[in-house]
């Protein structure tokens, strides 16, 4: 079972693997000898469209008769019952039944790849079979997948949420020789089967099926899915290895959830299906390198504003350093004005007082070269230097 970025744990340890687990939002292993239970549960938020649980339910309209595997501690469950579906659950916990019971038309509790389905269900007919999480515990999911076709509507699909091997942080795992199951995660110690998109489509290709959507949940290629830290021991990428991941929208698929119909046994309707299969995809990466490009653009756009930012910020720091400039310049101006204002009054004052070559004027000037003469320092006379007596 996968791990969400909402674990919420109860347990001692992990136990032995069961079959039949779903939800990695809601699931529990329970161990036949100490039943102690280890639980994944937390509350659903279905305006989170990166939550594996909300895209499986906006592919369910209102009203459905759906056939939910692993529904766990209900959490999905409750809100198909709250939109009207009418539900019918397999869950191998009995523990579980009371709570489903009050959301469900019937609980059935039991390993589904040991029940006998047509004892089961009969004549019973679904509009959606719903396997959240849960393909992957299964020890034979192609021949459940097969058996199952066999139950749906007239309109009838599968909706299936699958968590992806090929997730960047496992890339990075193994580009360093390790391949180490975990309580929880992609590598969750109870999965018995591992799933890239490629092989998702073969699993349900090969049991009939064409799917006509897919949807990612994502995370970080660079960390371990919902515990948001770096890989351990993760090398120096290469750049051109590190663009790589970057570039490949699988490398940052934690989950796939797929919505398939069954194919009839018409050749020319499996090519039509298939073909239109094959179409989806190619929109879908179409789509995913738009949203890359968009997103690169947006970063442009935020660099771009930064840098607008800090040349505004420069241009204000500037602006204000002029006005500075400009203040004192004024400042100066004005002190010169008024010193050539005083300077023009003494001249006018010095005119009047002394007259140019007036007797005052030139007795006035005489004194003052007397006073300067006086204030000067003598000069020092040259020491003579008496000759030497020869002899």
């Amino acid at each position: 079972m996968l791990a969400v970025p909402w674990l919420h744990l109860h347990s001692d340890r992990i136990l032995k693997n069961f079959l039949g687990s779903g939800w990695a939002a809601g699931k529990q292993r329970m161990n036949d000898n100490s039943g102690s239970a280890y639980i994944y549960d937390s509350p659903l938020d279905l305006n989170n469209a990166n939550d594996p649980r909300t895209l499986a339910l906006r592919l369910i309209a209102p009203g459905k008769t759906v056939l939910e595997l692993g529904p766990a501690m209900g959490r999905v469950t409750s809100v198909l019952s709250q939109r009207g579906c009418r539900v019918v659950a397999v869950e191998q916990d009995g523990t579980m039944a009371p709570k489903l019971e009050r959301y469900c038309s019937r609980v059935i509790v039991g390993d589904v790849e040991r029940l006998s389905l047509e004892e089961v269900f009969g004549e019973q007919r679904f509009d959606v079979i719903l396997a959240g999480d849960f393909f992957e515990h299964l020890a034979h999911p192609l021949e459940l997948l097969r058996e199952l076709k066999r139950y749906l509507s007239e309109e009838g699909y599968v909706v299936a949420s699958i968590p992806n091997i090929a997730h960047g942080s496992v890339r990075l795992s193994l580009l360093q020789g390790k391949f180490e199951y975990k309580d929880v995660g992609i590598l969750d110690r109870t999965h018995l089967r591992f799933f890239t998109l490629e092989s998702i489509l073969r699993l349900f290709t090969d049991a009939g099926f064409a799917i006509v959507d897919v949807q990612r949940v994502r995370q970080d290629p660079f960390k371990e899915p919902y515990i948001d830290r770096p890989q351990l021991d993760q090398p120096e990428l290469p750049p051109e290895l590190k663009r790589l991941i970057e570039d490949d929208p699988d490398a940052a698929t934690v989950q796939f959830v797929v919505k398939a119909f069954p194919v009839k046994s018409s050749a020319a309707q499996l090519h039509t299906l298939l073909t239109l299969q094959a179409q989806i995809q190619e929109k879908e990466k179409t789509v995913l390198n738009l949203e890359k490009t968009l997103m690169d653009l947006r970063n442009a756009v935020q660099d771009r504003d930064h840098t607008v930012s800090e040349l505004k910020d420069q241009i204000r720091r500037m602006d204000g350093a002029r006005r500075e400039r400009e203040s004192v310049i004024r400042e100066l101006q004005a002190s010169n004005e008024k010193l050539t204002g005083w300077l023009a009054k003494y001249k006018n004052a010095k005119e009047k007082l002394l007259p140019t070559g007036s007797l005052r004027d030139r007795a006035v000037r005489k004194l003052a070269g007397s006073l300067l003469s006086e204030s000067a320092p003598a000069p020092k006379p040259h020491s003579e230097i008496e000759p030497r007596d020869r002899r």
